[in-house]
């Protein structure tokens, strides 16, 4: 059985940390191991011709229909704890092929200001306003359990 929980997500992406939280539904935790299909998204906060509708929880966003960066352009993923006030959290550090990289810098250097959402098996986790040109490693930070988070970087990876 799936266990959905809503959580507050953060993304931190280049070294950049891109503090817009929304609130997900996340169903990760009891999936099977299936591949996860991971992909960033331009999105818009108000309805744009050639964009979809969809949620990050209660807010209504509309996505590009063709994904900037796809699991494709993925080389790996993996879990990374980080300890902030005693608390440990478990966020995933995804690391860019160099294709990848290269269309990560491309399209939020051409996308200042629009939202770069982040999709994993068609639900928004995030969509964080892009701040600056972002490079070859994304990591995606939400409140994870530690099962959740390595579930789902060996999704992204395959396994």
């Amino acid at each position: 059985m799936l266990a959905t929980m809503i959580r507050k997500a953060h993304v931190c992406l280049a070294a950049l940390t891109i503090a817009i939280p929304a609130s997900v539904s996340v169903a990760i935790a009891n999936e099977a191991p299936a591949k996860a299909k991971l992909e960033f998204r331009i999105a818009k906060s108000e309805k744009t011709d050639g964009y979809e509708e969809a949620k990050v929880g209660d807010q209504t966003i509309w996505l590009a229909r063709r994904a900037a960066i796809t699991d494709a352009d993925v080389e790996s993923a993996k879990v990374v704890p980080i300890e902030k006030d005693g608390v440990t959290r478990h966020q995933i550090e995804v690391a860019l092929t160099v294709a990848g990289g290269e269309k990560m810098k491309q399209i939020t250097g051409n996308n200042e200001g629009s939202m770069l959402a982040i999709v994993v098996d068609g639900k928004v986790l995030s969509a964080p306003i892009i701040k600056a040109r972002i490079g070859d490693r994304a990591v995606i930070t939400a409140n994870f359990t530690k099962a959740e988070a390595e579930n789902l970087a060996k999704r992204i990876n395959g396994k």
